[in-house]
This record gives structure tokens, C-alpha cells and sequence, in this order.
């Protein structure tokens, strides 16, 4: 009997299959070539969350492990994936994003959905379920459209609190 990892119980590595689609619908949402990604392990934890790592299953340490690389992207079902912060930066989208000026960046990054009027979209396709939001040329979260707001998906332990930040 083949004794696995404890890590492995609790994640499951995506197969080539399906890292492969993903790739395919990452470059296609957000236009920009990813064949990088290919070597990389893609872990997926009960909750859904991607975690992309360059360490293979086989070379875990015996030691306990709680995660393995950065958090990549969750998979809100078998059509739509949305990308972390970290995701995100990691593959420079070219499209699918919503530019925004320091105030709507402020708001966003409170918590708050923005409205359409707010940000420019930038070359957004209607194929693309999550969009970037970009501030300064860096990306600070993701939003889906809905009607002519922009409902943000950033977790609570991101939101910045400005009366006591700055």
C-alpha cells in the first residue's frame, strides 16, 4: 500500500486535460499567451481554490503542509474560473479589464461594487465571466458585470479600511 502525502487528501492536482482547457480559456479571455503555465502543478482544495506550484507531488516533505505556492484563481463552476490578485498579476491580461482612477480604486478597494460610469472597459468580451480592475497598471481585484454595476469579488481580509490606512 502506497502511503500519500497528507496534502494530497485535501487537494487534488488538476489533470493535464483540464490544465490545459483552463489555459485555453485563460488566454482566450484575457488575450494574452500562457504556455508558461504548462510545467506548473495546478493543486485545487475542497473549496475550489487553485493553487499553482512548481513542486510535484512526489517531492512534498514528510513535514505537514497546509498549502503549496500562490493562490492562483477559484473555480466558480466547470465554465467560469476567476483569478486571484496574485493570478492575475501573474498573467498581465491584455483584455477583459476595467481601468479605474484613484477614487473608484479607493472605493474598490473598501469594499465597494462600482458602477459602469466609474471605470473604462477595456476590449471586455461577453465570454469573459470576471474582469480585471486595473489601477495604475496594476490589477487590484476582479468584478463581474452586472447590468451597470461592477460587484466586486475581494475578500474581506483585502479590504482596506482608509480612515485608519492612511
Amino acid at each position: 500500500m502506497v502511503k500519500t502525502h497528507p496534502f494530497l487528501e485535501s487537494h487534488t492536482l488538476l489533470s493535464e486535460e483540464q490544465k490545459d482547457t483552463l489555459i485555453e480559456r485563460l488566454q482566450e479571455w484575457y488575450k494574452q499567451e500562457l504556455s508558461f503555465l504548462k510545467n506548473k502543478y495546478f493543486y485545487v482544495t475542497a473549496k475550489d481554490k487553485v493553487f499553482l506550484s512548481t513542486v510535484s507531488p512526489e517531492e512534498f516533505p514528510q513535514a505537514r503542509v497546509n498549502n503549496v505556492g500562490i493562490y492562483f484563481g477559484t473555480f466558480h463552476d466547470s465554465k467560469r474560473f476567476r483569478l486571484s490578485i496574485e493570478g492575475a498579476l501573474l498573467i498581465k491580461p491584455k483584455q477583459n479589464l476595467i481601468l479605474v482612477e484613484e477614487k473608484a480604486a479607493k472605493s474598490f478597494l473598501s469594499g465597494e461594487n462600482l458602477f459602469e460610469e466609474e471605470g473604462q472597459r477595456f476590449e471586455v468580451t461577453s465570454t469573459c465571466p470576471f474582469q480585471v480592475v486595473v489601477w495604475n497598471n496594476t490589477p487590484i481585484g476582479l468584478v463581474s458585470i452586472k447590468g451597470k454595476e461592477l460587484l466586486s469579488y475581494l475578500s474581506k481580509g483585502r479590504k482596506l479600511d482608509f480612515n485608519k490606512v492612511f
